[in-house]
């Protein structure tokens, strides 16, 4: 399957420990597109954890 490079994004949301990454990284692999967790996008860009981030 291929897929455009301008196809749209798709965006998970819902509560902690609901499957989001899971589900995430399923559908970006059938997709063949990337798979970005926005929790390490952002804990890396800050240099903490979320955690940490909300203390």
């Amino acid at each position: 399957m291929t897929v455009a490079s301008d196809a749209p994004n798709i965006v998970l949301t819902g509560f902690m420990g609901v499957g989001k990454t899971a589900v995430g990284r399923a559908v970006a692999q059938r997709l063949q597109r990337p798979f970005f967790d926005l929790d390490e996008v952002i804990s890396a860009q800050a240099g903490m954890s979320i955690p940490e981030i909300f203390e």
